[in-house]
């Protein structure tokens, strides 16, 4: 902003501070004709507002600022109303109406859209397993796609069963190689 700008800005606040925001605007309202405004009062709102913004980037100012704070207003009212729908919204969805009526239809949407998230949620989880494991996961695209799931399952199965075997023959190893009650001289070295 420019120093002229600049200047015109703070002047326009410090009116706005001095007078008051709902006096201004029961100022503009009388101009612009929203009231039950005598043509009298017109007149005279038109002298006041003359008064104090004798310029007119004032006066521009001045509508700029209760735009911007017109815009910060809606959109928190959006998002406070945006947060109240999500809050009030059930957590389980009721028994769709029998009369047929939308209510039972926009509730089952909600379902769907719930069960939907959940199983997007599902797969992601499930991809991250299979990459992790080392398995490429299958696209989750067509009519397929179940039997390539049952595939990568049973593969990750067969892999565990393998690394299970592993860790049996260990344990066993460990136990014969270790047993102290077959090697009584092993257990008076280490009592020691």
């Amino acid at each position: 902003m420019c120093d002229k700008c600049t200047a015109a800005n703070a002047e326009v606040k410090k009116i706005i501070n001095e007078v008051g925001a709902k006096k201004l605007v029961g100022m503009l309202d009388s101009i612009t004709g929203h009231g039950d405004a005598h043509p009298l009062e017109r007149i005279m709102a038109i002298v006041q507002v003359m008064d104090l913004f004798d310029e007119p980037m004032k006066i521009l100012m001045l509508a700029r600022h209760f735009g911007g704070a017109y815009v910060e207003e809606h959109e928190r009212a959006n998002k406070l109303q945006a947060t109240l729908d999500m809050m009030s919204e059930p957590k389980c969805a009721p028994a769709p109406a029998l009369s047929g009526d939308n209510m039972g239809i926009e509730s089952k949407e909600r379902e769907i859209a719930s069960l939907k998230s959940s199983l997007g949620m599902l797969i992601t989880a499930f991809k991250l397993m299979a990459t992790h494991n080392g398995f490429k996961m299958p696209e989750l695209t067509g009519d397929e796609h179940p039997a390539a799931i049952r595939q990568l399952l049973g593969a990750m199965a067969d892999n565990m069963d393998e690394a299970k075997s592993r860790i049996e023959d260990m344990m066993r190893e460990l136990a014969h190689r270790h047993d102290l009650n077959d090697q009584p001289h092993k257990m008076q070295q280490v009592s020691h």
